[in-house]
């Protein structure tokens, strides 16, 4: 929900650990290369399911945004980079208008 990142993440990936699947979100996973049907079929069903679980351990009403993503990853990514930007977002140069619409996007 924006104020338990850390805790999140570390409970997720220790799940997702716990599974042998944190290949899908360090990107050590990779699509098979040789065209094997069922590797891939495996590895896009691991996928989705860790996809899964990430999406439903955030707040509903953020979720929405991430189910819309193609791979686990990108939601590990995505949600670990809006922190960073958060994180170290000040008005600088920016009107408070514009300082005002840009939390309000990443929020």
């Amino acid at each position: 929900d924006g104020t338990n990142y850390l805790t999140w993440s570390k409970a997720c990936m220790l799940s997702i650990r716990a599974h042998k699947l944190a290949g899908y979100l360090t990107g050590a996973t990779t699509r098979p290369t040789n065209g094997d049907r069922d590797a891939e079929e495996k590895r896009s069903s691991e996928d989705s399911m860790v996809m899964y679980w990430l999406v439903q351990s955030i707040e509903p009403s953020l979720s929405k945004q991430y189910i819309a993503l193609n791979i686990a990853k990108d939601v590990w990514d995505t949600i670990a980079d809006i922190r960073k930007e958060c994180c170290g977002f000040s008005q600088g140069w920016l009107s408070l208008v514009e300082y005002y619409f840009k939390l309000t996007y990443m929020w």
